[in-house]
């Protein structure tokens, strides 16, 4: 018996059934940096208008409308995913939440208990013109359409980061300052050398000691971190959580130590955490502060892998790509490019319409008293929207769109303000044709406008944090 064939078969089956869990399941694509799950969750949110505190919902109502449209999978991927863009402390939030949320300790409350709307953040990647730029397809049972992704003025893939296990891949990618990811993109732009960031925002904090060289050309290297503490009335507080590193695990590592006499997380008072690690009585604070820090030291590998689609005979297949952070930013300025110009393009479509309206309404003003008589001596509707073709020269539509006007407006149509209107309509569409031609500093302007929006979105995110929970005591004091 020949088993080449059949371990072909296997082979081939078993990719591209793997990577088409990458694409629809695992994975963030490259151009919003968003997983299949999230994306359907923050468009689910745009339909049903969340888009400020005064507009917010149950998680339990996004939820179950994301899956009944488009994410038919079990019933806590999508509270999942919602929880996961809901983050306060450093990251950049997509989603503002109301009540219990879950912190580095505790998971969230059950979705009926919470409430959410969309972040300032995440209202920058609905643009509407933008959006006609984007491909639509159809969800899963047919009945309506999804983004095939959104437009995100900036790599969201970078700034949210993204941590994924597929079959046969793994990917880890850091969350980076969104300042940073600005200033990367600017030093593309001008040929200059990309500097490696200085910290990564993690949800929990902690600081960055060391990064490989090699991660930012490569997208594989590692980095160590270590949380920050601070020294009061000879206890240590620990103000953040490295990467990787809970209270157990701090316990675990301190346990053995002759000073540590148990620890108190207490409410974060400003900082992202707060805990209150007792010293024992006799033992210099100092010197303690010094062993903790070594012993809480953690180390992560990083995979940067992102995902492309090559699209054969009307279908999508998906392709893993591992390379650095400063290709991935070149490749993501080219498509950013696109769609820049496409919603130029977009915005001067409507502008040449509402230009063609306001000229007739032009027209419509210098014929009026004729019009006036047409609609009083003729007896048909025909026979008014034939003399009307005639006396306007225009086309059946335009006529009929005419017709359509009351006689009391048609009566106090004014030429100056229709003329306003137009000169305005003139001066955007010159205005976005040299977008058209020199897109940059337009694509510059929305990377500055999402990073602001990022900024305001961890303040609010911030404001809105649960501050009703009880500190828990670890240990005990001795």
């Amino acid at each position: 018996m020949n088993i080449v064939p059949f371990l072909k078969t296997v082979e081939n089956r078993y990719g591209k059934y793997s990577r088409y869990v990458l694409g629809h399941r695992h994975f963030a694509e490259g151009r919003d940096g968003l997983k299949p799950v999230q994306r359907r969750a923050l468009w689910t949110m745009k339909e049903l208008g969340l888009v400020d505190e005064a507009h917010l919902s149950v998680t339990s109502k996004i939820s179950g409308m994301t899956q009944g449209n488009y994410h038919p999978h079990e019933d806590g991927s999508v509270s999942t995913a919602i929880a996961n863009m809901c983050q306060v402390s450093l990251s950049t939030p997509l989603v503002m939440g109301v009540g219990a949320w879950g912190d580095h300790d505790q998971p969230p409350g059950a979705p009926r208990y919470t409430k959410a709307y969309l972040s300032p953040y995440a209202l920058t990647m609905f643009d509407a013109d933008e959006l006609a730029c984007i491909p639509m397809d159809p969800n899963f049972d047919g009945t309506c359409k999804e983004p095939r992704f959104l437009p995100a003025k900036i790599p969201h893939l970078l700034i949210g980061g993204c941590e994924s296990l597929a079959p046969g891949y793994k990917g880890n990618i850091p969350p980076c300052p969104p300042d940073w990811v600005a200033e990367a993109i600017q030093a593309i732009i001008h040929n200059k050398r990309i500097t490696p960031p200085i910290r990564f925002d993690y949800r929990w904090g902690g600081k960055l000691l060391s990064l490989e060289d090699t991660w930012l050309n490569t997208g594989l290297g590692s980095a160590e971190f270590a949380p920050t503490f601070k020294l009061e009335n000879n206890n240590v507080i620990m103000t953040s959580l490295a990467p990787r590193l809970s209270l157990e695990s701090v316990e675990t590592r301190l346990q053995d130590d002759p000073a540590f006499a148990g620890l108190v997380e207490e409410s974060p008072n400003g900082e992202i955490v707060r805990i209150l690690i007792h010293v024992k009585r006799g033992n210099d604070a100092k010197e303690f502060l010094k062993r903790i820090r070594a012993k809480c030291i953690t180390k992560s590998h990083y995979s940067f892998l992102q995902i492309r689609q090559e699209y054969i005979e009307h279908d999508v297949d998906y392709y893993p790509k591992i390379e650095g952070p400063a290709k991935f930013l070149a490749y993501w300025l080219d498509w950013r490019k696109t769609i820049v110009i496409g919603a130029a393009k977009n915005r001067n479509a409507n502008l040449q319409k509402d230009i063609a309206k306001i000229d007739l309404m032009l027209l419509v003003i210098n014929n009026r008293r004729e019009l006036l008589k047409i609609l009083d001596q003729s007896k048909t509707r025909d026979d008014i929207k034939s003399r009307v073709i005639n006396l306007l020269k225009c086309s059946a539509a335009q006529a009929t769109e005419v017709m359509a006007i009351p006689w009391t407006r048609l009566a106090r149509l004014e030429v100056t303000p229709l003329q306003q209107q137009r000169d305005t309509c003139i001066k955007n569409i010159k205005a976005n044709d040299l977008i058209i031609s020199k897109p940059i500093p337009r694509l510059l302007s929305d990377i500055n406008h999402a990073v602001e929006a990022a900024n305001l979105a961890i303040v609010e995110a911030t404001k809105l944090q649960d501050v009703t929970k009880k500190p828990k005591k670890r240990g005990s004091r001795i």
